[in-house]
């Protein structure tokens, strides 16, 4: 993968969603993860009171401080990883896990981090009740101005149900005044390979015969996309696949038939 550094302006991306299960966790820690290999300077907040993103980031070794540097070499080294809200507040750039909850963006504002037009919440979903969710957190949000991006994320190839999921968060984005986009790629579900990724603390495009698959082509398509600041005008399915052939044929066919007209 290549490391070199890309034009962001964002400062601060946050993952949300109402609705538990829609693999928020998962998106924080590869954002993170990606953007500080492309040499970019970020840190991540676990504001979750599971702590699932700093213990998949230290493997499951986290002995409960509230702020550390990641074990290794490089520049993952750099990034802070913090349980507390005014750590968090002294990072010039911060990836922000959320809980499954309705109170998540107003327990953030009350410790000092309040969203701003600025900021990209990135929105993942993986079903109906993920759908739903995005709506409530666009109407949230909508005072602030910050951009909300859905993610269809934990796609299962073989869900019958998958292209309607695709037509549900596309018909968002014709909703008046709510103000979503949909980034115009699924996350294919691979939970051997993202589990093996969990338990060792690394990303998934870290484990063995992983790169290969289309879910971790999508995963940094995504990434990839947001270390470029998340500009929409590269949100579209021609400029955000190249390089994916060499992914699993199945995977690309997926993301065609999804998403053609």
């Amino acid at each position: 993968m290549s490391t070199r550094s890309t034009e962001n302006n964002l400062s601060r991306v946050v993952v949300h969603n109402h609705k538990g299960g829609t693999g928020k966790t998962m998106l924080a820690v590869h954002i993170a993860e990606y953007l500080v290999e492309q040499g970019q300077e970020w840190d991540l907040m676990d504001a979750d009171p599971q702590h699932n993103a700093v213990s998949w980031l230290t493997g499951h070794a986290w002995s409960g401080e509230a702020a550390l540097q990641l074990p290794g070499e490089g520049r993952r080294s750099k990034m802070t990883v913090t349980v507390d809200p005014e750590t968090a507040l002294s990072s010039t750039r911060l990836v922000v896990d959320t809980p499954p909850s309705e109170d998540s963006l107003e327990d953030l504002q009350r410790s000092g981090i309040e969203l701003v037009s600025d900021d990209l919440l990135i929105c993942p979903v993986s079903g109906r009740f993920g759908i739903d969710g995005a709506i409530k957190v666009a109407e949230e949000v909508r005072v602030s101005g910050c951009r909300v991006v859905v993610v269809l994320n934990m796609t299962d190839p073989d869900d019958d149900y998958a292209s309607e999921e695709v037509q549900a968060a596309r018909d968002l984005e014709e909703v008046e005044n709510l103000g979503i986009e949909v980034f115009k790629m699924t996350i294919p579900r691979n939970d051997k390979y993202l589990r093996q990724a969990e338990l060792q603390g690394m990303p998934v495009w870290d484990i063995p015969y992983a790169r290969s698959t289309h879910t971790v082509g999508a995963l940094q398509a995504l990434c990839r996309w947001i270390a470029e600041g998340a500009p929409p005008e590269a949100n579209r399915m021609g400029q955000l696949t190249p390089g994916l052939a060499n992914h699993q044929g199945r995977g690309e066919d997926l993301q065609e038939r999804l998403w053609e007209q």
